[in-house]
């Protein structure tokens, strides 16, 4: 006897999401001596420059700018704004961009979870 095999149909696009789907804004705040805050910085600033826009809400705002420090150890930071208003802020100095990367999905699983409540439709265009 044979085992009988289903074939599974996925849609092209249809499970695509990106980690910065749910933030209208992104804010950078580097002090130049912070090694580990300008890498995250840079890394932050080369991917939104490849990132889609069909991956960001529209209206979203980047900003990014080298703060004068007050002191050697001020921190460089990374403020977020979510669609649903929550807000985030993250010292990018002694973080990892794969921890913070964590954090926002799963914020993002709970403006999610509010938005299908509501009705909001979050499909994404198949044009890829």
């Amino acid at each position: 006897m044979g085992v009988k095999k289903q074939a599974q149909t996925i849609l092209k696009g249809s499970l695509k999401t990106h980690w910065m789907m749910y933030i209208n804004e992104v804010n950078l705040q580097v002090n130049p001596v912070d090694q580990i805050g300008m890498n995250n910085a840079n890394y932050m600033i080369r991917m939104m420059g490849s990132l889609s826009s069909k991956y960001v809400q529209p209206g979203f705002e980047f900003k990014h700018e080298i703060v004068k420090p007050t002191s050697y150890y001020q921190p460089s930071l990374m403020a977020l704004k979510f669609c649903n208003g929550y807000e985030r802020k993250y010292n990018i100095g002694i973080s990892t961009m794969g921890n913070i990367q964590s954090e926002i999905k799963e914020i993002n699983k709970y403006v999610e979870y509010e938005r299908a409540i509501t009705g909001q439709d979050d499909e994404l265009e198949d044009d890829d």
